[in-house]
């Protein structure tokens, strides 16, 4: 998608390319509720089937409805398919990647092997073990400082250090690489851990390593005092994200522009040379409307990512979820169809997390023979 005809390089360069990624708005899961809801409750509220987003139905409707490949699937899949969207030949690594915006000596070792090492809580649950939402730890600078110096003091034989990206975010960096296979973390939160356990020929010694780590953790004074005070111990490490950059698959990207918090996409825009900006329009000290942002950026791609959907949608209630898609009506959907219309947008590509990606030019607006459609049908 977004790719540029010579024979429209002179108009592409007046208006520009967008890509609008919502991660799970609309997830199988989201729908299904919402319409057994409308079966099972009576009520008065407003539901999914009534809600009207005349500019979102004429998106979907006009636009060409394809499904997102295989390759973007599971496990792993929020990472692989920003390196898509960001139009990168391969996948880029998530621990390599994540350091490059984190670390200010990744430079130094950006050819290392690098493995996320990120501090959590396990909770026993019959015959295993549970890893609780890592956003549930509230861990301070201090207490994730004094853990790293434990873990690289211990480790130090071994020729082992731990980089401090933040306090929830450490780094390990290997000369070569390992036959190592992990589950991301977030795939692996309140799922039995024997399931999700280190993978390949390195396993063991990292097994061995996630165990030490627990006994060295549940000592510290750290959790001495998070057990006084009430609070989650951090009592181990999950290990995740292994892998080693390729540069020469590396794919510059100086038109790109993206918006995003996420030091994934931060690495990857610093990576590929990317334009990054680190607030949404409407969180910028002075919001700029919509319409503002694509006519100064005419020529570039503008590519915006509400990461933070992942983990606020869960904890929507249905009328929660509403009100929001009738917000990105006004805010997003219609800015964006009428940007089409005057042709200030000459490619528009929507993910909006049902396993389809909505491609749509102006040339499709009049396309009288797609008729706009129910978003239930639609999605």
């Amino acid at each position: 998608m977004h790719l540029l005809n010579a024979s429209h390089l002179n108009s592409y360069s007046k208006s520009c390319a967008v890509t609008l990624w919502l991660p799970q708005l609309f997830s199988k899961a989201r729908i299904e509720e919402a319409l057994k809801s409308e079966q099972t409750e009576k009520t008065d509220a407003p539901s999914f089937s009534q809600l009207r987003l005349p500019a979102l139905q004429r998106l979907l409707s006009k636009g060409q409805a394809l499904p997102l490949p295989h390759k973007l699937n599971p496990p792993a899949a929020f990472y692989r398919t920003a390196s898509y969207l960001a139009h990168q030949k391969t996948f880029l690594p998530i621990a390599a990647t994540m350091a490059a915006a984190e670390l200010a000596d990744f430079k130094a070792h950006s050819n290392h092997f690098w493995i996320k090492v990120d501090p959590v809580n396990f909770v026993p649950d019959r015959d295993t073990l549970l890893m609780m939402p890592p956003s549930q730890l509230r861990v301070t600078e201090a207490e994730s400082l004094a853990l790293v110096a434990a873990f690289n003091q211990h480790f130090a034989t071994e020729g082992l250090r731990l980089f401090y990206g933040g306090p929830q975010s450490w780094y390990l960096s290997l000369p070569q690489s390992v036959d190592l296979q992990t589950t991301p973390l977030e795939d692996a939160i309140m799922q039995p851990l024997l399931a999700h356990s280190p993978q390949g020929h390195a396993a063991s010694y990292w097994l061995k390593l996630m165990n030490e780590t627990q006994m060295l953790f549940y000592s510290h004074p750290v959790n001495e005092v998070r057990r006084q005070q009430g609070l989650p111990e951090i009592n181990g490490v999950w290990i995740w994200g292994e892998g080693q950059l390729d540069f020469d698959q590396l794919q510059p990207q100086p038109d790109l522009k993206i918006f995003a918090q996420s030091a994934y996409l931060k690495g990857l825009a610093k990576l590929s040379q990317a334009e990054l900006m680190e607030n949404w329009p409407e969180k910028c000290q002075n919001p700029q409307p919509r319409s503002q942002i694509i006519a100064e950026n005419a020529g570039k791609h503008l590519f915006f990512v509400k990461e933070n959907l992942i983990e606020d949608l869960p904890n929507f209630t249905q009328a929660a979820w509403l009100k929001l898609l009738e917000e990105l009506e006004q805010e997003w959907w219609q800015p964006l169809l009428q940007a089409l219309k005057e042709e200030r947008i000459h490619s528009l590509l929507l993910l909006l997390g049902n396993g389809k990606q909505y491609h749509i030019q102006p040339k499709d607006l009049k396309k009288f023979w797609r008729f706009k459609r129910s978003l239930a049908k639609l999605l």
